[in-house]
């Protein structure tokens, strides 16, 4: 089952922006609040196989992207990175199941992601360096689910934090 889309639009020109909406696809599991990024080749929010940073930790383990934000904010090869605010619902959860913003970017650079998915212990959606359009063109997405490999994975009730109950 596919847990997330992200669908991104640009609107022209060498540093552009960029719509990026993502939408949970997921019966069971609301994401939380993450970062994301557009960079260069030089710049990376996470990295398949390689230990999870203390930014995609605390994303992961508590839905918390401030760490992520700030390592990334300013950093070499990043044009931009944002902090989202809210969470994103399941389908047919009690809130809205996408999420849309803007963000600048260089065309034929990347986009980068990171949201919790909420009721593990430390389990995240990531999107790794998706290239930029460099057109008007809308490019779909289906990024993969990560365990940060930070904690246990007991997945037991006081290991999962406590918005998986609120949120749906």
């Amino acid at each position: 089952e596919q847990s997330e889309a992200v669908a991104m639009k640009q609107a022209g020109g060498e540093s552009a922006t960029f719509e990026v909406t993502i939408t949970n696809m997921s019966d069971s599991q609301p994401f939380s609040p993450g970062v994301i990024v557009t960079h260069d080749a030089s710049a990376s929010l996470f990295s398949s196989g390689d230990a999870a940073s203390e930014g995609i930790r605390l994303i992961a383990e508590a839905g918390d992207p401030s760490q992520a934000f700030s390592d990334l904010d300013g950093a070499g090869g990043v044009h931009e990175v944002i902090a989202t605010t809210a969470p994103v619902f399941r389908k047919s959860g009690p809130g809205p199941s996408s999420l849309t913003t803007e963000i600048t970017g260089i065309t034929g650079g990347y986009l980068s992601l990171s949201v919790m998915l909420i009721c593990t212990n430390d389990g995240f959606v990531g999107l790794d360096s998706a290239m930029l359009p460099e057109g008007p063109e809308t490019k779909v997405y289906f990024p993969n689910a990560y365990d940060a490999g930070t904690e246990e994975n007991d997945e037991v009730g006081t290991s999962i934090v406590g918005a998986c109950d609120a949120i749906g």
